[in-house]
């Protein structure tokens, strides 16, 4: 299944999951200029009805995945700062 979002990635379920989301969530217009990276934001934002302590612990947890240590400390300091976690 190819998406008709920009940046798809690997996984056809999660696909799906981020077009569903686009459908929902941008307008006719704006739809052929999202990307999946988006529409999973917006549908990881929704899924936690917009806390922002598990939507920044689900980004915390995709940058250690990545092997982005240095910029998962950074953000888990501004976090913290803002009072977000």
């Amino acid at each position: 299944m190819s998406s008709p979002l920009k940046n798809p990635g690997t996984n056809p379920k999660v696909s799906q999951l981020a077009i569903w989301q686009a459908d929902k969530s941008f307008t006719d217009i704006a739809r052929p200029n999202a990307s999946e990276s988006e529409a999973l934001g917006i549908l990881i934002s929704v899924h936690f009805e917009w806390a922002g302590a598990p939507i920044v612990e689900a980004f915390l947890a995709a940058l250690e995945d990545a092997n982005y240590h240095h910029l998962r400390e950074i953000v888990l300091l501004a976090a913290q700062e803002d009072g977000a976690i």
